[in-house]
């Protein structure tokens, strides 16, 4: 089954969420949690994302991200491969760690990105 294109956002806002795979933890301690963020700020600085609000949750990960260079996808798939890496081998665990591809949700408006900001 083909996947949908991402929509785009004429604003460059996105709110972004991964997700743990069939709701599995995705962080076991902080230095996961640390990780997280270490491999996001390395991959977002690479591609000229910015990072506007973050939460990371036990199982999923809620973004609110400003993309003017179109580098979200790209960007995403680098930190969702090398944090999956990173947690499998210090784990011991096998397989997926995220469950799908990352959803984004254009923000579109200023009403919307404040109700993200907040909501995040």
């Amino acid at each position: 089954m083909a996947r949908y294109a991402r929509a785009i956002s004429e604003s460059g806002y996105y709110h972004v969420v991964l997700r743990g795979n069939g709701k599995q933890l995705l962080f076991e301690d902080d230095f996961d949690r640390r990780a997280f963020v270490d491999t996001a700020a390395d991959q977002f600085a690479k591609r000229s994302v910015v990072v506007i609000a973050w939460c990371l949750m036990d199982n999923h990960v809620h973004l609110l991200l400003r993309d003017d260079a179109a580098q979200l996808s790209k960007a995403m798939q680098a930190l969702a491969a090398k944090y999956a890496q990173r947690f499998n081998r210090k784990g011991g665990h096998t397989g997926h760690v995220f469950q799908e591809r990352f959803a984004s949700f254009p923000v579109e408006s200023d009403s919307y990105l404040l109700e993200a900001v907040r909501y995040i």
